[in-house]
């Protein structure tokens, strides 16, 4: 079985600036980093 989950950076914890959530910042990495570890943890 295959499970698809979608997550919005919005509201994650620690994204708390514009850079995070635009394609072209300069944190947007860090911010999928962010996402993925806190979706894997949950």
């Amino acid at each position: 079985m295959k499970a698809f989950i979608s997550v919005d950076l919005e509201g994650m914890p620690h994204i708390v600036i514009p850079g995070h959530l635009s394609l072209n910042g300069k944190l947007y990495d860090e911010a999928r980093k962010i996402a993925t570890k806190v979706t894997l943890d949950v």
